[in-house]
C-alpha cells in the first residue's frame, strides 16, 4: 500500500507552488458549491425517483470541476492534494448524500487515470471530465486475445454505473489453457478492465433503503474486447506517480467515503437542530427538553472529535505526499481507522435522529431521506468495523510482510 513519488517536494525554503494552488482551490470550489446548492437540492427528489442523477445535476457537478480535483494539471485537472479535496467533498456531501456519493466517486478520476499510460489518458479524456464507475469484486473472466482481452462477467453494486461514461470491471485473468493465472502465493491474477457505457448491460436491482439516486446497479458484460492499454492493476502503485495521487487507489478510496460521512453527520445535526426548535402541535419544543439537549451535546462532541481525527490523519498523509515520500503502513492504518470511526458516529447519529424525529422522520421528507442515506452509506464493506482487529494488530506490531488490502491486512505474496 505504499508508493514512491517520481519527484520530491520543493527544496527547503522554496515555496510549494502546487500545494499553495491546491489550498486556494478549496476556497473557490466551496464558494461555487455554496452558490449552486439550491440548484442541486432542487434536483434531489427527481433524482431519487429516477434512481440516478439527472442530466442537470451532472452538468452542475461538471461545472464545479470536482471531477478534476485529483487530475494532474498536465492532463487539464486541478492537481489538488487529498486533504484539500476531502474538504470540498465534505461540503458537497452536506448538500445531498447521493450527489455527494457520485461526486466523491467522480473526484477519483485523477487517481483512476494515474494507472494508465499518457496516451491512454488522452484517449479517455476525449469526453469532458468523464465519469468512471467501478465495482470492487473480481467476478469476471478476461481471456487474452491479440491486442487485448475478451471480458465476460456480472458485477453487483456498480457504484454510479448507470450514468458512467466508462466502467472499470475487476476480473480474473485467464491463461491460454482456460484456467486462471496465478501470482505469488497461488492467488489469482486480478486486473481492472475498462469498458464504455455502451458495453454494459444494466440489470437494475437498486431497490435500496438509501442512496437511491446513485444509479449503483448490478450489470453484466458479455464477451467485450478490451484493448491491452485499457487493462491495469489498481492494487499496485499508480503508473504516473504525481505527488498528489502517489498514495494509490486503496488510500484514495477511503477519502471519498470519509467525505460522505463527514457531510452526512453535519447535515443530520443541522436537520435535527432545526426540527427541535419548531413547536409541536402541542406547542412544546424538543429543544426545551434538558435530557435531549444533553444527548445532542454528546453527539456534537462525537462528530467534532471524529472529524478532528480524520483531518489529523489526512494532514499527515498530505505532508508525506508533499515531501515526495511514500506513505507508511501506519498512515494507511489510521486512514482506515478514522474512516470507520466517523461512520460509526454517523450510524449512531442517524439512529438518534430517526428516534427523536418521531413522525417527521417516519414520513417521506428531508429528515427521513438523510437517515436512510446515512444508513445506506454505512453499509459499504470498506467501512465495516470487521477490520478493527487488523487495525489493532497493526498498531501493536503486525509482521512487516503484511500490507493493507481492501478487506484487511494481507501478505505481500
Amino acid at each position: 500500500m505504499t508508493a514512491t513519488a517520481s519527484e520530491t517536494g520543493p527544496a527547503v525554503g522554496d515555496p510549494d507552488v502546487e500545494a499553495l494552488e491546491s489550498a486556494e482551490q478549496v476556497t473557490r470550489l466551496i464558494a461555487h458549491l455554496d452558490a449552486i446548492a439550491p440548484d442541486l437540492e432542487a434536483e434531489v427528489i427527481g433524482n431519487e425517483r429516477a434512481g440516478k442523477l439527472s442530466d442537470r445535476t451532472l452538468e452542475l457537478l461538471r461545472e464545479t470541476r470536482v471531477p478534476s480535483m485529483l487530475l494532474s494539471k498536465s492532463a487539464g485537472g486541478l492537481g489538488m492534494f487529498p486533504t484539500d479535496a476531502l474538504r470540498v467533498l465534505e461540503r458537497l456531501c452536506r448538500i445531498d448524500a447521493s450527489i455527494g456519493w457520485i461526486g466523491g466517486n467522480w473526484s477519483t478520476t485523477g487517481i483512476t487515470l494515474a494507472y494508465f499510460a499518457p496516451e491512454t489518458v488522452k484517449e479517455l479524456l476525449r469526453k469532458d471530465q468523464p465519469l468512471f464507475g467501478i465495482s470492487s469484486a473480481p467476478t469476471g473472466r478476461a481471456v487474452p486475445v491479440e491486442g487485448g482481452y475478451r471480458l465476460t462477467g456480472a458485477w453487483s453494486y456498480g457504484s454510479g454505473d448507470l450514468q458512467a461514461d466508462f466502467v472499470i470491471c475487476p476480473a480474473i485473468e485467464m491463461g491460454a489453457d482456460g484456467k486462471p493465472l496465478t501470482g505469488p502465493g497461488g492467488s489469482p491474477v486480478i486486473r481492472h478492465f475498462t469498458v464504455t457505457h455502451e458495453a454494459v448491460n444494466p440489470k437494475g436491482n437498486w431497490d435500496t433503503l438509501g442512496l437511491r439516486a446513485t444509479g449503483s446497479i448490478d450489470f453484466s458484460v458479455e464477451d467485450v474486447f478490451v484493448p491491452e492499454s485499457w487493462a491495469v492493476n489498481m492494487s499496485a502503485p499508480p503508473a504516473v506517480a504525481d505527488r498528489q495521487v502517489s498514495g494509490g487507489m486503496w488510500v484514495t478510496i477511503p477519502m471519498l467515503h470519509t467525505g460522505f460521512a463527514l457531510g452526512a453527520t453535519r447535515r443530520l445535526l443541522d436537520e435535527l437542530t432545526a426540527f427541535a426548535q419548531r413547536p409541536s402541535s402541542r406547542g412544546t419544543k424538543l429543544a426545551d427538553d434538558v435530557v435531549f439537549r444533553a444527548e445532542v451535546a454528546r453527539r456534537e462532541v462525537a462528530v467534532r472529535s471524529a472529524r478532528a481525527f480524520v483531518y489529523e490523519t489526512w494532514n499527515d498523509v498530505d505532508a508525506l505526499l508533499k515531501a515526495g515520500r511514500p506513505l507508511s503502513r501506519r498512515n494507511v492504518t489510521l486512514v482506515r481507522a478514522s474512516m470507520i470511526h466517523i461512520h460509526e458516529v454517523a450510524r449512531d447519529l442517524a439512529s438518534f435522529v430517526f428516534e427523536k424525529g418521531g413522525g417527521t422522520s417516519l414520513r417521506s421528507g428531508t429528515m427521513q431521506r438523510w437517515v436512510r442515506d446515512t444508513f445506506a452509506g454505512c453499509q459499504h464493506f470498506i467501512v465495516s468495523p470487521i477490520i478493527y482487529p487488523d487495525i489493532a494488530w497493526e498498531l501493536m506490531g503486525a509482521p512487516e510482510d503484511l500490507v493493507w488490502g481492501p478487506q484487511g491486512l494481507t501478505s505481500i505474496g
